[in-house]
């Protein structure tokens, strides 16, 4: 239960990001920050 909450959260903030960056910036900015997204959204795939 602990996994899959972790997991919506993460995607939902990896949809809320990506949705964010198309409104603000376009690709420039996704290109930047999109390794850093990954990595966020591997560490909410760890349940704590």
């Amino acid at each position: 239960m602990n996994l899959l909450k972790g997991w919506g959260f993460g995607t939902l903030l990896l949809l809320a990001s990506f949705l964010g960056t198309s409104l603000l910036g376009g690709l420039e900015f996704v290109k930047v920050d999109f390794s850093q997204r990954i990595f966020i959204y591997l560490l909410s795939l760890i349940p704590f």
